[in-house]
C-alpha cells in the first residue's frame, strides 16, 4: 500500500472539496446565543467539572491553588 501510495502522482488528483457541487453549498450552524460574549462569561461564572456516571453533579473547587509561600523547607 505504502508503495502504491509513493507512487500516485501527487498533483493530478481531484479534491473532492473543491467539486462544484460542494463548493457552491453554504451551510449554515445554529447559534446557541445572539450575544457570544454572554454566553461566555456565563461559563466562567457557573463553572461545573463535566458530568460522569459515577459520580453526581458537583461545582468545580475556585481556590483551591498552592502558593510557593504554603511550601515547606525541602532541607
Amino acid at each position: 500500500m505504502r508503495q502504491f501510495l509513493d507512487h500516485m502522482p501527487k498533483d493530478n488528483h481531484d479534491d473532492i472539496f473543491t467539486s462544484s457541487p460542494l463548493q457552491n453549498k453554504r451551510v449554515k450552524l445554529p447559534t446557541l446565543s445572539t450575544n457570544v460574549e454572554d454566553h461566555v462569561f456565563q461559563h466562567l461564572e457557573h463553572n461545573q467539572t463535566p458530568r460522569s456516571s459515577s459520580f453526581p453533579q458537583v461545582k468545580t473547587p475556585q481556590c483551591l491553588h498552592i502558593s510557593p509561600g504554603m511550601l515547606g523547607s525541602i532541607n
